[in-house]
């Protein structure tokens, strides 16, 4: 039985080789199924960085004690999850690379 596209997006988090490895199919068979189901590009590497940005924002939070920078970094981190979810979601509407990627390089 083949993956639907809600247990993919479930996976985006993870690397492609880590889930066809998951549902024993060769890396070139999940692509396929992956270009069949609308996701032209496994987004794993922008959601780590998105990720990323986000621990180091939750980490400067924890650590600031002026509420005017507290408010700005707050405001930084809805920006970022709202990004996430942006990224997530146009993965797998199968956006064109152009648009996607102009998406991701946009300041938050």
């Amino acid at each position: 039985k083949e993956p639907t596209l809600e247990l993919l997006q479930s996976r985006f988090n993870t690397p492609l080789v880590d889930v066809a490895r998951e549902f024993r199919v060769s890396l070139t068979m999940m692509k396929r199924l992956c270009r069949k189901l609308g996701i032209q590009r496994w987004p794993h590497r922008q959601i780590r960085s998105l990720d990323k940005l986000l621990f180091e924002l939750e980490e400067r939070i924890s650590a600031t004690t002026s509420a005017r920078e507290l408010s700005y970094l707050q405001e930084q981190v809805a920006l970022l999850e709202k990004k996430r979810r942006l990224v997530t979601r146009g993965a797998s509407s199968g956006l064109q690379s152009a648009l996607r990627n102009a998406l991701f390089m946009a300041d938050p």
